[in-house]
């Protein structure tokens, strides 16, 4: 009686069905675990941008501005203006100029988003850009409070975030329903 090592055809076929249903379960699974981790480092990260902007502001004793930068690495940075700040870096810049578009005199801090996959939405009427001023307050325009909205390119359930901030400098963050 001969001995042969290996498998059978049939054993070969029913590891790789086992394994097809056991990937079919947890590719999804694990898609939708990145999807949460880069909203919540996203959030995270923004969240970090405006408490050091507003640290910075207090501490130098002159205004920061946070915007988005298209390349926050050129010898001027510049802030790009627009509210859709999605797949570009967020950047503190030493703003001298209290009205109008930031006039960025030195690049404080640099926060990557670029490779997050989320589209982050300024508020509307802010300009693509918010101030902090020495005393800790926030140029908001006219409302008491304003709001970023972070959402992952495929939305599911309760994956958009809204981060608010406060004329005062607070800040909060809440969870909806993708819409």
């Amino acid at each position: 009686m001969k001995h042969h090592d290996g498998f059978s055809l049939i054993e070969l076929m029913v590891t790789l069905a086992v394994a097809a249903i056991l990937l079919s379960v947890g590719v999804p699974s694990f898609a939708e675990f990145i999807r949460n981790n880069r909203l919540a480092a996203g959030t995270n990260n923004l969240v970090a941008a405006m408490q050091v902007a507003r640290a910075e502001a207090i501490r130098r004793g002159e205004p920061i501005t946070l915007c988005a930068s298209a390349d926050p690495a050129a010898s001027a940075v510049s802030c790009t203006g627009a509210t859709a700040w999605g797949g570009q870096d967020v950047v503190l810049v030493v703003d001298g100029v209290r009205a109008g578009n930031p006039s960025p005199a030195e690049l404080v801090q640099v926060f990557n988003n670029e490779d997050l996959q989320l589209s982050i939405t300024a508020p509307e009427h802010s300009g693509g850009f918010i101030r902090f001023l020495p005393n800790g307050e926030v140029v908001t325009g006219s409302t008491l409070e304003v709001f970023f909205e972070l959402k992952p390119d495929t939305c599911h359930g309760e994956q958009r975030r809204r981060v608010y901030l406060s004329r005062m400098g607070r800040i909060r963050t809440q969870r909806l329903a993708c819409s």
